[in-house]
């Protein structure tokens, strides 16, 4: 069940008189967690690392984010691991201050991050997130679909959709960005794409939903959502 409330109607009839009754309960809901999302590459110098969960159900309840449990590891040069206490807030972030190494102890390199609810275990979530500098040639990395704000989308917000990463592709480089319109049944329905440049060691594109959905001439009742995608050379 994914529903907050459940709702009852009944009544009694007879020649006389009729009554009737209505019942409003909260209903318990099956909680699972679907995705974590936050950068796959974290700069050398990183302080701290962010990660946004998405759930099953909409507009989740205090009680039912305590319900989560986060269990985040750090794995240094030597690849030792440590396990840290972290928790999801009621933003459904994850804030992680990195532990603080001295010069000569090992540097963190790595962190897992793996969110489930702590009476289903099994409907978990992870990610892994990787600290290094980028050297390798023609990379991109940390590819995500953001709002206005560079958060990780969980719904479109002001009417946009920004496909954005950072990248070692030379200044000016044309990369292809796509947009994907996903139909209800998961498929996709269109793709729009466009011609982008690197600035900045960044890739940025803005889609307009409501400009994608004329010019894709797609009914918006068959939408479920949208996805981002970057295409380059090698």
């Amino acid at each position: 069940n994914i529903y907050r409330y459940g709702h009852a109607h009944a009544f009694v009839a007879d020649s006389e008189e009729e009554a009737e009754g209505y019942a409003l309960t909260e209903l318990k809901r099956q909680l699972d967690v679907e995705h974590v999302r936050g950068k796959n590459l974290l700069e050398a110098n990183a302080k701290e690392v962010n990660y946004t969960v998405e759930l099953n159900i909409d507009n989740p309840t205090e009680d039912e984010i305590k319900e989560l449990k986060v269990e985040l590891l750090e794995k240094d040069e030597t690849g030792a691991i440590i396990t840290k206490k972290t928790n999801v807030n009621q933003d459904l972030i994850i804030n992680h201050k990195l532990t603080t190494k001295q010069k000569d102890e090992p540097k963190i390199v790595e962190i897992e991050a793996k969110v489930y609810p702590k009476q289903y275990p099994n409907n978990s979530a992870q990610t892994v997130s990787y600290i290094r500098p980028m050297v390798e040639e023609d990379e991109m990395v940390n590819a995500r679909g953001d709002d206005a704000h560079n958060e990780y989308i969980r719904e479109i917000k002001n009417g946009e959709y920004h496909i954005n990463a950072e990248t070692s592709l030379d200044e000016g480089s044309s990369v292809n960005t796509v947009l994907h319109i996903i139909g209800k049944d998961g498929s996709k329905l269109k793709s729009i794409e466009r011609e982008t440049y690197v600035e900045d060691g960044k890739v940025n594109e803005v889609f307009n939903i409501e400009e994608v959905i004329n010019e894709a001439k797609i009914d918006r009742t068959q939408i479920d959502n949208f996805e981002g995608e970057i295409e380059w050379q090698k």
